[in-house]
């Protein structure tokens, strides 16, 4: 394992590696796919995912559209790795904080509130280096796919790593 730590506060987009693809109607879902967020919904029966900001992992379908995500992770405290994570973009949710549904689902909720914390682990490399993370909550509750193609903290599956892409220091 790395030893690593993040000293600063930084800008991203994540690509998540190694999770084999869904066997429903998500079957587009590749093995390695982008982080995105869900922007329109056509055919939702009624839930609005567009507004909360649902992340997803990158797929090929007809009924919702996502965009890519950058992210914005403010570094709250070095020694344990704790980092605000935010939206940078798209522009539809630029400054809503990240964090997790009462079902146990990732999107971009609000801009205040509670403060939510995560904890980042880097798996390899270094920051703008082909750094490999893992995030958790503050509960350490690691990041994983929930069902169908939503990310998420809960159930048995195995944590994400993130591929950190576009890194860059605030």
């Amino acid at each position: 394992m790395n030893e690593s730590k993040l000293k600063q506060s930084f800008t991203a987009s994540l690509k998540i590696l190694g999770q084999p693809s869904s066997s429903d109607y998500w079957s587009g879902l590749s093995a390695d796919s982008r982080l995105m967020v869900i922007e329109d919904d056509y055919a939702s029966g009624g839930l609005d995912m567009a507004g909360a900001g649902w992340l997803v992992k990158e797929f090929d379908a007809d009924f919702s559209k996502a965009s890519d995500v950058t992210l914005r992770f403010e570094l709250l405290d070095e020694a344990t790795q704790q980092f605000r994570i935010s939206c940078q973009s798209p522009k539809s949710y630029a400054g809503k904080r990240l964090d997790t549904s009462r079902n146990g689902y990732l999107g971009f909720y609000g801009n205040t509130g509670d403060h939510v914390a995560w904890a980042l682990k880097i798996i390899s490399g270094q920051p703008g280096e082909g750094m490999v993370i893992q995030i958790a909550d503050h509960k350490g509750n690691d990041v994983k796919h929930v069902d169908k193609g939503y990310v998420g903290t809960r159930g048995s599956n195995p944590a994400f790593s993130f591929e950190v892409k576009d890194y860059r220091v605030l």
